[in-house]
């Protein structure tokens, strides 16, 4: 059904006070057809904004661990014991599988510095099943 009749003689009858009745009903219903549009798009959006804030999160916990290993790797290279202290209280490290890894992957290290820190620890381990061998057996 029109809003407009289709009669030539029923237009006759439209008032201008009718006219502006239905241009303002048809500008109400184009500001609420606007409204609806604009909110779809902001929940389209929506959604690829949380993937980027959470991507820009990742990237910036990446740059601090980064950051962290680098200046783990330089104490290290300096004393290796404080080094290792370092990471792990940082939470770069949370296992010795963890500084077993970076020993193999990190080109920064000092060999000679890797090569200290794994004695003395394979020593450790050694001397602490010594001592539980000799004390409880």
């Amino acid at each position: 059904m029109n809003s407009y009749p289709s009669d030539p003689q029923q237009s006759r009858l439209l008032l201008p006070k009718h006219l502006l009745c239905m241009d303002a009903l048809l500008s109400v219903v184009d500001a609420v057809h606007s409204n609806c549009l604009a909110r779809e798009c902001a929940q389209l959006q929506q959604p690829q904004q949380q993937v980027t804030s959470s991507t820009s999160q990742q990237t910036a916990m990446r740059r601090e661990m980064k950051r962290l290993i680098n200046v783990g790797t330089h104490l290290f290279n300096e004393n290796a014991k404080d080094g290792v202290e370092f990471l792990f209280q940082k939470g770069v490290f949370s296992s010795s599988a963890h500084v077993v890894e970076w020993f193999r992957m990190s080109e920064k290290l000092d060999r000679s510095q890797v090569a200290k820190y794994l004695c003395k620890y394979v020593l450790l381990i050694l001397t602490d099943m010594v001592v539980l061998t000799v004390f409880y057996i």
